[in-house]
């Protein structure tokens, strides 16, 4: 909604690119409210997987051609989800235990 207002506010009209523009805005602020608001590392790190998108996606319908910020863009989704199964594993040896863990690495 505010995405929305901002981009009527600067006059554009609803085109495909405002609305996308809209909806990587509403993603951003989504992502930064779990940011701030959740205390679990995973709920943590779902946030930044939903920020990283909302940025991902404005990149795209602002400079479609930009391989660079495209290529961190990737490397960064790589970073989260080696932190998303680094979190995960910490809760398998936690509650399941060491041997657990070892059996699914099998």
């Amino acid at each position: 909604m505010v995405g929305y207002r901002v981009g009527q506010s600067l006059g554009l009209a609803a085109t495909v690119a405002v609305l996308a523009l809209t909806i990587m805005l509403s993603m951003k602020l989504i992502g930064f409210l779990m940011l701030t608001v959740r205390h679990e590392a995973l709920s943590q790190i779902l946030g930044l997987l939903v920020l990283e998108n909302g940025i991902f996606l404005g990149a795209q319908i602002l400079v479609p051609g930009m391989p660079v910020l495209i290529e961190i863009v990737i490397l960064f989704d790589l970073l989260i989800v080696v932190a998303c199964f680094g979190v995960l594993i910490q809760y398998l040896i936690a509650h399941a235990g060491a041997a657990a863990v070892s059996s699914a690495a099998r």
